[in-house]
């Protein structure tokens, strides 16, 4: 009925979120650690259990922050994208890191499409690259 439910605090500023197909997760990218002159030195992405609103796992993604996470459409992996450029594929079954592509101009935001086939990430020198990433 409109309530709050949880609220999953972070040590740093988040900037994405992504709810897994099923709602039982939701995904957050973030910077979770900062040196001098607030300047991030550790992106991340946390999961989060939407039943008990507990933190499930952390995962250190780069040195930059993490611009944006998705799932895929199938749910079997996230991707996060890094400041850097950097995308990173985990597995949502175990989150271990299974690809990593460095994503041209850098910036970290992308875009799936709807049948999860094709992944096209923009850059901060104005181009956007298309991968193919499913079947």
């Amino acid at each position: 009925d409109g309530g709050d439910l949880f609220t999953l605090a972070h040590t740093g500023q988040v900037s994405s979120l992504a709810m897994s197909a099923d709602g039982t997760t939701v995904a957050s990218g973030l910077c979770q650690a900062s040196g001098d002159n607030n300047i991030c030195t550790q992106g991340a992405a946390w999961f989060w259990d939407m039943q008990t609103g507990k933190l499930m796992r952390k995962l250190s993604v780069s040195s930059d922050w993490v611009e944006q996470v998705a799932y895929s459409v199938d749910g079997s992996l996230l991707i996060a994208g890094s400041r850097d450029g950097t995308l990173h594929f985990y597995t949502t079954s175990d989150f271990n890191q299974i690809f990593v592509a460095p994503s041209p101009g850098g910036g970290g935001i992308f875009a799936v499409s709807p049948d999860g086939r094709l992944l096209a990430s923009a850059a901060v020198n104005g181009l956007i690259d298309l991968w193919q990433i499913g079947p």
